[in-house]
Formats: structure tokens, sequence, C-alpha cells
């Protein structure tokens, strides 16, 4: 968490993806095959799979980071910073998380 005047930032790994617009045809596909947030934010398969051991954790984690005040975007290492309803983001990933 970062906190400033203009609102707090919430700076992620690889548990979240925003990749809206994938450069050339290469990561078009792989943005797609391994859920990299194409259609909007989310966490990708791969991630999940491969580092999420205890979802209810994960998903209490995300919550929590909703809950936080003040927060108004969320910074991700793949796409675009998430500025629209950050809040209602975390909730339906962590909505989503082990489904």
């Amino acid at each position: 968490m970062i906190r400033r005047p203009d609102g707090t930032s919430l700076v992620v790994n690889d548990i979240i993806a925003n990749v809206r617009h994938p450069d050339r045809l290469g990561a078009q596909v792989m943005a797609r095959l391994m859920g990299f947030g194409v259609k909007g934010p989310q966490m990708p398969w791969v991630g999940e799979k491969m580092f999420v051991k205890d979802h209810a954790a994960v998903a209490a984690a995300l919550r929590a980071w909703a809950a936080e005040p003040g927060l108004a975007r969320i910074v991700v290492s793949h796409g675009d910073v998430i500025t629209n309803r950050p809040r209602e983001v975390l909730e339906r990933i962590a909505s989503d998380v082990g489904h």
C-alpha cells in the first residue's frame, strides 16, 4: 500500500492482471490463453495454479484490501493500472478465487 494525498495505491504482482490491449498476435494469444485480463482485471489462472495454496486466505486478503480507506488504484505487473472501481474489482476477484 502506498498512501498519498490523492489516494491509496495497492501494488500487486502476478495475482491480478489487466492486459486490456496486448500488442501483436503473440501477446494477444498468450494473454487470452493464460487469463491475463483481456476482458477486464482478473487473477490469471496460471498464477492461481502455481502460487495460490490457500484460496480462502487469498480471498480474505483481497477483501481486506478492498476495505482500505482511500483506495484509488491497483498497480499490476501485467497491464494497465486499475482506476475504475478498484474496490469492486477486488471483491469480484475474491469471489472468483478457487472457482
